[in-house]
């Protein structure tokens, strides 16, 4: 089931979604490999099928430049609600296209935005996927992490 998810989805259904909600002139998303300095993540978690959690991160002149955008706002006018709000409807955006794609039934919860990486969480398992972009010289990294069904978790106890 998770080999059905691909890179190349995920990378797809991101860049469709940058274009139709940031198009800027000269603004476009492209694969990049670095990490970003101060980060913000937004998440939502998948249960069903299919359980596990989407995440967005990116740095926070990213998500400033971002929320600007959606909200028609100069970056100096922008609270951390605004910023937060704007990082929730991109990866709720992204999260409900990549949950289109698992098996049904699905579920999805309204977004969590924090700062920093959930990567840096050291009980954290590695992501099942990971895609690296840049916009506007700074990185947007789109990771998917699948967790265990109930089922999975009791064959795992027996």
């Amino acid at each position: 089931m998770a080999t059905l998810l691909t890179a190349d989805m995920i990378s797809e259904i991101t860049l469709e979604t940058w274009e139709a909600i940031l198009a800027e002139a000269g603004s476009r998303l492209s694969p990049k490999a670095s990490r970003p300095g101060e980060e913000i993540t937004g998440y939502v978690d998948i249960a069903g099928a299919w359980r596990g959690n989407i995440g967005l991160t990116c740095s926070l002149a990213a998500a400033k430049h971002a929320a600007s955008i959606m909200f028609d706002m100069d970056e100096s006018e922008l609270g951390q609600s605004e910023i937060n709000d704007a990082i929730g409807e991109l990866v709720n955006i992204v999260g409900g296209n990549i949950k289109a794609l698992l098996p049904a039934p699905a579920e999805m919860s309204i977004p969590h935005v924090i700062e920093g990486s959930p990567v840096d969480d050291p009980d954290r398992p590695p992501p099942l996927r990971e895609v690296r972009f840049e916009w506007l010289d700074e990185l947007v990294i789109v990771r998917v992490w699948m967790m265990p069904t109930d089922e999975e978790s009791s064959d795992e106890d027996a």
